[in-house]
C-alpha cells in the first residue's frame, strides 16, 4: 500500500467513523448505512479519489463560511457593544486638546541612521 493510498484510507475511515458516531446522537439507522456505503466507496480506487476530492472541497467551503460567520458574530456581539459603551462613557471635552505634538525639528543624516 502506497503512502497516498494509506492517507486516503485514513480519511475514508475518519469520515465513515464520524458519520457512524452520529448514530449514537440521533439513534437513526441512516447513519450506519451511510457509513457502510462510504466504506464500500473506499474499496473502489477511482470512486475513492472522487469522493475525497468532493469531500475536501465541501469541507473547504464550510470552513470558509464558518470563518465569515464567526467573525461576523464576534464583530456584532463583542466589538460593537464595546465601542458603543465606550462612546457613551467617554468624557466630552470642550477644548481642542489632542495627542498630536507639533515638533519643530530639522532632521539630519544622523537621525536617519539610528532611528530606534
Amino acid at each position: 500500500m502506497t503512502k497516498t493510498t494509506q492517507k486516503e484510507w485514513i480519511q475514508i475511515l475518519i469520515v465513515a467513523s464520524s458519520i457512524a458516531g452520529l448514530y449514537f446522537v440521533f439513534w437513526s439507522m441512516v447513519f450506519p448505512i451511510i457509513s457502510a456505503s462510504i466504506l464500500l466507496i473506499g474499496l473502489i480506487p477511482p470512486l475513492r479519489g472522487l469522493f475525497l476530492k468532493g469531500f475536501n472541497a465541501l469541507m473547504s467551503f464550510i470552513g470558509l463560511i464558518k470563518t465569515y460567520l464567526f467573525m461576523g458574530i464576534t464583530y456584532f456581539f463583542v466589538l460593537c457593544p464595546i465601542a458603543l459603551i465606550r462612546g457613551i462613557l467617554k468624557k466630552k471635552e470642550t477644548s481642542s486638546n489632542s495627542g498630536f505634538i507639533t515638533r519643530n525639528h530639522n532632521y539630519t543624516e544622523e537621525d536617519m541612521k539610528n532611528m530606534w
